[in-house]
């Protein structure tokens, strides 16, 4: 009885032994924890019941955010994903759309106007035969009569023995003759009522100056050739001064 009156009595740190172990029970362990060794304790097991209910409902409501912002993020990559696809086949319609109308349009259109635009075609002619020229002489001759300073006598003695009614005539007085001959020619042939009426004698209204001696009489008969081929149709040309004189009629010539 001594040995157990001194083992109750053996303290730790001043307190006895059932004590010690009292303290140390509710140290490591918290007193609901302590409190569950315990039957028949029915509010600290309602207690437990429902810390355990909120930890659960809290669980669940952080799964279903976390569940909801997925879905929304993916709902947003989804739409984006969509809208690009969207753009992507309205370009490809657009394209095909328009290359469509085009060929349409090429096949519709460019026949018609291959229908409706008159084709020329060169048919040549099978006849050969020229017909005959209303001028009642067998040829014309076309003549140049130049003329300068103090030729305006000779000029009008030669255009009256070499006028013929079925021949042309042009007159080409030279720039450096004075004005007054210029005005003198120029009221001859407007006078003479056989010019007037047949109308075969012309002027030359831009003479050339002529000198005998260089390329501008080459270029005056060249220039007057050229003007009596748009005005008349001839058929032999000849060239002469107002000093020349002819030796033969018209009416001998034709």
């Amino acid at each position: 009885r001594e040995r157990e009156r001194e083992r109750e009595s053996v303290t730790d740190g001043g307190l006895p032994f059932q004590e010690r172990n009292h303290n140390i029970s509710s140290t490591l362990f918290p007193p609901f924890i302590l409190s569950l060794s315990k039957p028949h304790n029915n509010q600290l097991t309602n207690t437990i019941t429902h810390y355990h209910t909120r930890h659960l409902l809290f669980t669940s409501l952080s799964l279903s955010l976390s569940l909801s912002l997925s879905l929304s993020s993916l709902s947003l990559s989804s739409l984006e994903c969509s809208l690009q696809i969207l753009s992507l086949m309205g370009i490809k319609v657009f394209m095909i759309s328009f290359m469509l109308i085009s060929l349409i349009f090429s096949l519709l259109f460019i026949p018609t106007q291959l229908i409706t635009r008159p084709i020329t075609i060169f048919m040549p002619s099978k006849s050969l035969i020229i017909p005959k020229s209303s001028n009642p002489y067998p040829v014309t001759f076309a003549y140049l009569i130049s003329a300068s300073r103090g030729d305006t006598a000779k000029l009008k003695r030669a255009l009256h023995v070499l006028y013929h009614p079925g021949n042309y005539y042009l007159i080409h007085m030279d720039s450096g003759a004075p004005e007054s001959e210029h005005q003198d020619i120029a009221k001859f042939v407007s006078s003479e009522p056989v010019f007037s009426q047949v109308g075969n004698v012309w002027i030359v209204g831009k003479p050339n100056l002529v000198t005998y001696r260089g390329p501008t009489m080459l270029a005056t008969t060249l220039h007057a050739m050229s003007m009596l081929l748009r005005i008349a149709k001839w058929d032999w040309f000849i060239n002469l001064s107002a000093s020349d004189y002819p030796l033969v009629t018209q009416d001998g010539m034709i």
